[in-house]
């Protein structure tokens, strides 16, 4: 039985929070590490964005995007094991075939 998902409401700038949307990704604290583990797949983030950029950008304070997080967040620690069905879906969609797999 998977844990209740916990709802969270995350603080950056708009382009920060923009170049996050585009890249698949969440941040937290300038890149720090603590905040994201706290995150766990289900889990659901809207962004708060107090100025349009960081640090002198224009007064925003509006909410600038929302989201379901994914197991991604692994990728914070920098090496990460998966399995081989994982690795093999990953090499599929970026053309490679792995040997012993069609």
């Amino acid at each position: 039985m998977s844990a209740a998902p916990r709802f969270w409401i995350g603080v950056a700038s708009r382009d920060h929070v923009r170049r996050g949307v585009a890249g698949g990704f969440c941040q937290l604290g300038h890149g720090k590490a603590a905040p994201i583990r706290r995150l766990a797949p289900g889990d659901w983030i809207a962004y708060y964005s107090p100025r349009e950029s960081y640090p002198d950008g224009a007064l925003l304070q509006a909410f600038t995007a929302i989201g379901e997080v994914s197991w991604g967040a692994a990728f914070r620690r920098g090496l990460v094991e998966v399995t081989a069905d994982d690795f093999a879906h990953i090499a599929a969609a970026m053309g490679v075939t792995l040997p012993g797999r069609a």
